[in-house]
């Protein structure tokens, strides 16, 4: 799983790809764990990489993400600033 820019102050992208083809769920999660935003849910082909964005305006601080598909879970964190 990738993910930029990190930390930024727009848009986020995940960019990641399946060793088994599933359905994903890309979900995005406050640091106090409340659902933000599912970015992404739907079939994904093993070895086809997909690239899901978070356009959605978000308060400054620290969110996690998480990518479930089959039996698997990726968690990761993000950064959001400030508008400049």
């Amino acid at each position: 799983m990738e993910v930029y820019p990190n930390p930024t102050s727009g848009p986020v992208n995940f960019k990641f790809t399946l060793e088994e083809s599933s359905k994903a769920t890309l979900e995005i999660f406050s640091i106090a764990g409340r659902l933000v935003d599912r970015i992404f849910e739907g079939d994904v082909e093993q070895g086809i990489e997909k690239i899901a964005v978070l356009n959605k305006p978000l308060p400054e601080g620290m969110y996690i993400y998480r990518l479930t598909y089959g039996a698997n879970v990726r968690t990761g964190k993000f950064i959001k600033t400030v508008n400049d």
